[in-house]
């Protein structure tokens, strides 16, 4: 089963950058690509509201909203979203959303967007993609499917939104057990857990996922005595890859290639960390992940 078989008005379309040095230009840049991508697809904005101090403003008529997130270059402002309600007016339910949502402390972005479309939106987009990873210019990026009700943004953040959080006992224990981790000690290990490097800046991948968009660390790690750039290359059932700019490559999977994929992906060591949690406590997993990535001590 390939992605387009089983999205639905219930789930959002997600891209999340890590490594990324922020500044105002390049909110700019997301915005006006933002923008682009919403025309394109048929979307006018109706209404648009910003992220600041840790909050949401109330959705505002986009005119308005959109002077506000440009006063001043974008000061202080931390992402934004545009809204589409021309066709569910009644309901007040936007027929399309694009959110974007920076994180500057842990050099994170997420892009979220919910449509009917029936479709990923980052598989039809190929313009936007080139732009976005040529401004940001992530070291990491992956893009994926998740149900609303699970927080797609909370999810990239490491945080549980949707599922059982009792660990040992609930069915959900293994993937509550991976997400919290790659919060802790994967995406933002230099804040939470006090190391010299987060995860992607060894090669570490989080998972496998529809869109990915690998860089030097990653493609240069070793599977099957080769280079992961050119163990992809040599079989066309490994997924496609394609370059962006001069820093990396866009490697985008089917369902099916994924799932053919993650073994040989776990026996090399590239995927974070993929064991059950009854294979791991916390406290060995914060000293694997340290001794990993390398703690620099409490300052």
């Amino acid at each position: 089963m390939t992605i387009m078989n089983h999205i639905n008005s219930e789930t959002n379309s997600s891209i999340v950058l890590h490594g990324i040095e922020f500044n105002c230009n390049k909110l700019q840049v997301m915005l006006d690509e933002s923008l682009k991508w919403m025309m394109a697809h048929g979307h006018k904005p109706d209404l648009c509201s910003y992220f600041q101090k840790g909050r949401w403003s109330k959705p505002t008529k986009f005119e308005s909203g959109i002077k506000r997130i440009t006063k001043d270059k974008f000061l202080a402002i931390e992402g934004f979203s545009l809204h589409d309600l021309s066709h569910n007016v009644q309901k007040a339910v936007s027929e399309a959303r694009f959110s974007v949502i920076t994180d500057p402390i842990n050099q994170s972005l997420y892009i979220g967007c919910h449509t009917d479309i029936d479709y990923a939106w980052y598989s039809n987009s190929e313009l936007y993609i080139h732009n976005m990873i040529i401004s940001c210019i992530p070291q990491y990026a992956y893009g994926f499917l998740r149900e609303r009700r699970k927080g797609p943004y909370f999810y990239t953040c490491g945080i549980i939104v949707g599922l059982s959080s009792g660990l040992g006992r609930s069915n959900n224990a293994d993937e509550v057990s991976r997400i919290t981790r790659w919060g802790n000690y994967g995406a933002n290990a230099i804040s939470w857990a006090k190391t010299n490097r987060n995860a992607y800046e060894i090669g570490d991948l989080r998972d496998l996922y529809p869109w990915n968009y690998l860089t030097e660390p990653a493609l240069n790690r070793m599977i099957e005595g080769t280079t992961l750039l050119q163990w992809i290359q040599e079989n066309p059932t490994r997924g496609e890859l394609k370059p962006v700019g001069n820093e990396g490559y866009i490697w985008r999977l089917t369902d099916e290639q994924i799932a053919a994929t993650r073994p040989a992906m776990i026996e090399a060591d590239i995927l974070f960390d993929p064991r059950p949690i009854e294979y791991l406590d916390h406290v060995t997993w914060a000293r694997e992940a340290r001794e990993r990535l390398g703690y620099r001590g409490e300052e």
